[in-house]
């Protein structure tokens, strides 16, 4: 019966566990990229833009120039010759003094978006209940693994030495790095 239910609960799992195993070493690397989106900058020189910086005229002929098809959000002069406009999913900072436009875009990562947004819990309500149930099956199938399989190969003979090699590794981990 341990094994019925270990094998079953297994299957269940494999999708969970991909999600949570793709999206955790993706989210290991933050430092590296962003796991989430895909961040592009360009730089442009603009000249002959009409009207000035704050009116609708200048932001619309700018988004048409930039290539720029989503909806406008807002705009905010930044300094004395920054202005900042937002669309959605694009930010241009456009410098008057030099007529260039600084454009940053950010795009959704199909999948690692989706996989990053589980594993993150940025869900909350219904997801924290799927992901404890989650984690009491991999609870569930640590332990009646260890039961698995019998003789000189079981827990009792050799099973443990590779369950506490699993232990003492987090535990040295921490105390050199804490």
């Amino acid at each position: 019966m341990n094994r019925s239910f270990h094998r079953d609960i297994g299957y269940f799992c494999v999708g969970l566990i991909l999600i949570y195993a793709i999206s955790g070493v993706a989210v290991n690397h933050v430092d590296s990229w962003n796991p989430s989106y895909v961040i592009t900058r360009s730089e442009h020189t603009l000249k002959d833009l009409p009207g000035a910086a704050e009116s609708e005229e200048f932001e619309k002929a700018l988004a048409k120039r930039l290539g720029i098809n989503t909806p406008f959000r807002s705009r905010v002069r930044d300094s004395a010759e920054e202005v900042l406009f937002f669309y959605e999913g694009s930010r241009v900072s456009w410098n008057e003094t030099k007529q260039q436009a600084y454009v940053e875009t950010t795009e959704k990562r199909i999948g690692l978006f989706f996989a990053n947004y589980l594993h993150l819990n940025k869900a909350k309500r219904a997801w924290t209940y799927v992901a404890d149930v989650f984690a009491v099956l991999l609870i569930y199938l640590s332990l009646s693994g260890l039961f698995m399989v019998k003789g000189a190969n079981g827990f009792g003979r050799r099973g443990w030495i590779f369950v506490g090699a699993g232990l003492v590794v987090p535990i040295v981990f921490y105390w050199v790095y804490a």
